[in-house]
């Protein structure tokens, strides 16, 4: 069982692609309620995957933010294992509303990536 967590969170943008998903919008996509609540949404939902190994790593998880805020289609980009990797994904389920990016003044699907780092260690006694 893990027994502490170092959770940290950025949000990557990706570029544009055939399907009219953008990484370079004027205006990114942004959790409706703000970032600070985006680390507090990622923190309040995580639950510690049953392990009994030393676990470090980054789950890179990748979703589409559309037109209407809600997130779309995520994806394990790079996991560490499946435990975490499903946590991760079920983390980004969670989360709220997103503000669109927009681009040229219209609202547009944006590509963004959320890397989770976890930090998991066995105690002494194990």
């Amino acid at each position: 069982m893990c027994l502490n967590y170092i959770l940290s969170i950025s949000i990557i943008l990706l570029g544009q692609d055939s399907s009219s998903v953008f990484i370079t919008p004027e205006i990114p996509a942004q959790y409706k309620i703000g970032s600070q609540q985006l680390l507090n949404d990622i923190y309040k939902n995580l639950k510690s995957p049953s392990t009994q190994a030393d676990i470090t790593g980054r789950v890179y998880v990748s979703f589409t933010v559309d037109t209407t805020g809600k997130i779309t289609n995520p994806k394990i980009k790079r996991g560490i294992n499946e435990l975490f990797d499903k946590e991760a994904l079920r983390i980004i389920s969670l989360l709220g509303e997103w503000t669109p990016g927009k681009l040229y003044g219209k609202k547009i699907n944006t590509k963004m990536i959320i890397p989770i780092t976890f930090n998991c260690n066995r105690s002494p006694s194990q």
